[in-house]
């Protein structure tokens, strides 16, 4: 893990955060969080999600990326955006898997 000169990690990245865990977990990583790369599958709950955060209130760059998971091409699409961040110290992996990839 690449971390700060404070030994902080500073750039986050969660898979499934636009609700429950991922929601939750994105919501308590944006206190910490110089930079939250949120992704989720729906427009709308993604939008949600991003207000969540309470991203407004701080220096907050949150980055919402519409991909689903569950598809290759959101996957290859997913990493095409990831790939163009100058750094990612944690990335939390919270979205389910779609057992028709593997079938």
């Amino acid at each position: 893990m690449s971390l700060t000169e404070d030994h902080t990690a500073k750039a986050f990245v969660v898979t499934g955060a636009t609700s429950g865990i991922g929601l939750a977990l994105a919501r308590a990583l944006a206190h910490p969080a110089e930079r939250l790369v949120i992704v989720g599958r729906n427009a709308a709950r993604l939008h949600a999600a991003t207000e969540a955060t309470g991203h407004e209130e701080r220096t907050l760059e949150i980055i919402p990326i519409l991909a689903d998971l569950g598809t290759l091409e959101g996957i290859r699409s997913l990493a095409e955006q990831l790939d163009r961040l100058p750094r990612i110290d944690v990335l939390v992996h919270n979205a389910g898997i779609s057992s028709s990839l593997f079938g």
